[in-house]
């Protein structure tokens, strides 16, 4: 099957329709350029003028709508529907073509499609095929018209090196031991007596656990506005969350977490509310709607970066012993679904708790339960022969017709 990459990656493409060639040519050529040398004629189309090597993405798509007669008004809006994050990844990548043209005496913005699939090739040796998505997006936000998105050779080569790679298609890590990480966090002694790096550590985890959310995207945008305590101040009886614009929604709001009356010293209310004590005079003057949970660990301790915060996630599983070049910080989501629905808890209940995006869940009776993206549907798949590996949904399709029908059947008894 082809592989397609999102509309985000390509929506730079949407309005621009004319020849980069003849739009760059006309406003960076000018007469007195030399005769084009053989490199250079790999990425230009004959009777194309030589240019100066070396551009901006952003520069390019920007030369591109003004040609098609977009005002400057128009373009910044069109600049601002992507995510700055998303943006800096495309101008990274872009970056690195365009200095992988420059070495070769290239012109990247008019380099053929021939140049953009001897850069993935170079660059399939080095990185993973996910990297040569990224890198395909970011070459088609500037260059639309080679059309990578639809480029059956390019999406080929990208499938190609996927399946050179050595780790098995279809194989994900069964959860971590939650057990050995609260642990982990107890030995760190009461909250009382936590740093700030400790403390802030201590709290992401252990509200990442207790609902299922993204320890990015989610909990890099909690607000201290959004969250509602309930009950006796030194430790409320429950709390609410609420994540403002998290990945693909506008807002999502966690059901009612109740304190852990069990063990104070791992009940995520608890820490909640300690961090927002501990933190209230290092937020003095600054604007409460701008406020976010977690802060940097360090002066002026401004917002921390959702980067950071999965940074920290990976610290405290290495520091609790779990092999962090198995499990990502986003493994924090299929872990908690997995021990929740373990240990009781509805199913609804956990998919309600999600709310959003894609996670597995591997139940006691050896089945994947994978939550489908954009979606509230859950799929029962059987698992592998194998201890440690789990159907993909992918090959879940190639099981035959009646364990299909027999997996239909109790997806509906589970809804």
């Amino acid at each position: 099957m082809q592989d397609c990459i999102s509309d985000a990656e390509v929506a730079d493409a949407t309005l621009v329709c004319g020849s980069p060639a003849t739009i760059i040519s006309e406003s960076d050529c000018s007469s007195e350029n030399p005769e084009p040398s053989a490199a250079n004629n790999m990425g230009r189309e004959p009777g194309d003028q030589p240019v100066t090597m070396g551009h901006d993405r952003m520069d390019v798509v920007r030369r591109y709508q003004t040609f098609e007669g977009v005002s400057e008004e128009a373009q910044k809006l069109f600049e601002e529907r992507l995510r700055p994050k998303t943006r800096k990844n495309y101008d990274v990548n872009w970056r690195k073509f365009d200095n992988w043209c420059s070495r070769r005496e290239i012109d990247s913005s008019h380099a053929s499609r021939s140049v953009v699939i001897n850069f993935l090739g170079e660059m399939a040796a080095m990185h993973k095929p996910e990297s040569l998505r990224a890198y395909r997006a970011a070459i088609a936000s500037a260059r639309p018209d080679l059309d990578l998105s639809g480029d059956v050779f390019v999406a080929g080569l990208i499938k190609g090196a996927r399946n050179r790679c050595g780790y098995p298609r279809g194989a994900r890590p069964e959860r971590w031991d939650t057990g050995m990480v609260l642990e982990k966090l107890k030995s760190w002694g009461p909250w009382s007596s936590l740093n700030l790096a400790r403390l802030q550590k201590k709290v992401l985890l252990l509200v990442s656990l207790a609902t299922c959310w993204r320890p990015r995207s989610d909990m890099g945008r909690i607000f201290l506005q959004s969250i509602q305590l309930e009950g006796d101040d030194d430790w409320p009886s429950a709390m609410v969350l609420t994540v403002s614009q998290p990945k693909g929604e506008e807002s999502k709001t966690s059901p009612r977490i109740n304190r852990f009356e069990e063990d104070r010293e791992i009940c995520p209310v608890l820490g909640v509310a300690e961090l927002m004590r501990r933190t209230e005079s290092l937020r003095a003057g600054r604007p409460k709607a701008k406020e976010r949970l977690f802060l940097q660990s360090i002066p002026p301790h401004r917002n921390a970066a959702e980067d950071t915060l999965a940074r920290w996630i990976r610290e405290t599983l290495c520091e609790a012993g779990i092999d962090v070049t198995k499990y990502s910080p986003h493994s924090t989501r299929s872990t908690a679904a997995t021990t929740a629905l373990e240990r009781g808890i509805p199913l609804d209940r956990i998919m309600e708790s999600a709310a959003s995006g894609h996670f597995g869940i591997i139940t006691s009776d050896r089945r994947w339960i994978q939550k489908k993206s954009r979606g509230r549907s859950w799929s029962l798949r059987e698992r592998g022969r194998k201890q440690n590996r789990a159907l993909s949904p992918q090959s879940a399709r190639k099981e035959s017709k009646a364990d299909y029908e027999e997996t239909v059947t109790e997806e509906r008894a589970v809804s």
